[in-house]
């Protein structure tokens, strides 16, 4: 129950720092205090369609059962939960240079201890924080925020996942050559390790 109410913290899609939360009951656009660029809901996402449904069937009650209180409190609570807990990734707004950005292939394998299910960590447009590592695991790279574009599970724990680099991010990491390692976080914790097979090659 601890976990499921613990709200989850937001990234810029810019620069990676933590930010502000969004609200549907009030502001859908905010500027980041860090880099100053405006952030948004990232529309294709599966939990921002279950959070503008929610909203939906909240609007529903008030007009079709505007004297049963009872489905219009239920529908309410749980639009609310759905706007303050679900997570729902932001994305940049204004971004001209978003088809310019390279973008990396590669497979990660999740740990069995983490209690988080693997898909929410490797959801689309989710910022993950990220460390690149040498064979003997020894970091090369401060640690650093990738954006997940897309992923699918191709074992058990193992998933392919296609990420790019944050435009403003402050750490800068330049992938010279395929199997670079890294190490995967979520809330400071170490939940996986992955290899990049490469460059993606479109858009």
């Amino acid at each position: 129950m601890k976990n499921l109410f613990k709200i989850k913290k937001h990234k810029c899609p810019w620069c990676g720092n933590d930010v502000f939360m969004l609200s549907t009951y009030s502001s859908t656009k905010k500027k980041c205090d860090c880099c100053g660029h405006n952030y948004t809901y990232c529309d294709d996402s599966k939990a921002c369609k279950a959070q503008k449904l929610s909203v939906g069937l909240m609007i529903l009650c008030m007009f079709v059962v505007p004297f049963n209180f009872l489905p219009f409190i239920v529908v309410f609570f749980l639009s609310f939960y759905v706007s303050c807990y679900l997570f729902i990734p932001y994305e940049r707004m204004d971004d001209t240079d978003k088809f310019m950005i390279k973008k990396y292939v590669s497979i990660i394998t999740m740990y069995d201890i983490i209690k988080i299910n693997p898909r929410k960590i490797l959801s689309y447009y989710n910022i993950v924080p990220i460390c690149f590592i040498k064979d003997n695991d020894i970091p090369i790279s401060n640690d650093i925020c990738i954006l997940i574009e897309s992923s699918k599970k191709i074992g058990p724990n193992e998933y392919e996942c296609i990420f790019s680099f944050l435009p403003l991010s402050s750490v800068k990491f330049d992938i010279k050559e395929p199997n670079t390692k890294f190490i995967v976080f979520d809330n400071h914790e170490k939940v996986g390790e992955g290899i990049v097979k490469g460059e993606k090659e479109g858009f």
